[in-house]
C-alpha cells in the first residue's frame, strides 16, 4: 500500500515486463537489425519519460519506449545521432502493433 505502484523490467533485447496491482504483462521486442545497443535503455527512459509527460497511459508509453529504444539500436554513433526521430518511432509502432501477441498477459509472477 506504501510502495511502488507500477514496476517496468527491461530486459534489452528480450523485452521487458510491465507489474501492476491489477495486471502483469510481457512486451515482445520490436524486430529491428541490431548494430550497437549501447544507448538503447537511455533512449527507452527518456522516450517513456517524455510520452507519460505527454499524457500516454502506461501501456502505450512503454510500446514507444521500446520501439524508440529498438530504433536506436540500428547504428553505431554518439547518442545525439542515434535518437529516432518521431515520425520513425511512430512508424515502428504501427508495424509492432501490427504483429500478433506483442503484449501477453503473464498469470503469475
Amino acid at each position: 500500500e506504501k510502495g511502488v505502484g507500477n514496476v517496468i523490467i527491461t530486459m534489452g533485447g528480450d523485452g521487458c515486463v510491465l507489474v501492476t496491482p491489477e495486471e502483469s504483462l510481457y512486451f515482445n521486442p520490436p524486430q529491428v537489425e541490431v548494430v550497437d545497443s549501447t544507448s538503447a535503455g537511455d533512449v527507452f527512459g527518456g522516450t517513456l519519460v517524455a510520452m507519460l509527460n505527454q499524457g500516454s497511459d502506461l501501456k502505450e508509453a512503454i510500446i514507444y519506449a521500446s520501439c524508440a529504444g529498438a530504433l536506436a539500436t540500428t547504428a553505431i554513433s554518439p547518442i545525439t545521432e542515434v535518437l529516432p526521430r518521431r515520425e520513425a518511432v511512430e512508424e515502428k509502432v504501427k508495424e509492432y502493433l501490427q504483429q500478433p501477441n506483442q503484449i501477453v498477459r503473464i498469470d503469475s509472477v
